[in-house]
């Protein structure tokens, strides 16, 4: 429904609001994919990513895991490098949830 009533940056809006309440780790999964597609990875938005969902990043690098055949931290190694992915990796990998 919503797909047909909104359209652009309002319609992307309000799925990822809508998916975060009904299923946000594969929200999260989905948002953390989503920085690191394309040509280049926005390291801007993958370190938001990481900050805004590392209370429950473990649920979401098993949601990652299972849509995208590859870990986060794997993901992060295969998209940025030295400290930054040392960095990344030790908040992925000590996430509490």
């Amino acid at each position: 429904a919503l797909e047909k009533e909104l359209g652009g940056d309002a319609r992307d809006a309000a799925i990822y609001h809508v998916d975060m309440k009904l299923k946000p780790y594969e929200a999260a999964a989905a948002q953390i994919k989503k920085a690191c597609a394309g040509f280049g990875t926005d390291e801007f938005a993958l370190t938001c990513c990481i900050a805004q969902y590392h209370i429950f990043l473990k649920k979401a690098d098993e949601a990652h895991s299972k849509a995208y055949d590859k870990s986060i931290s794997k993901r992060i190694a295969s998209e940025v490098g030295g400290n930054f992915k040392k960095l990344l990796t030790k908040v992925v990998e000590n996430a509490p949830y």
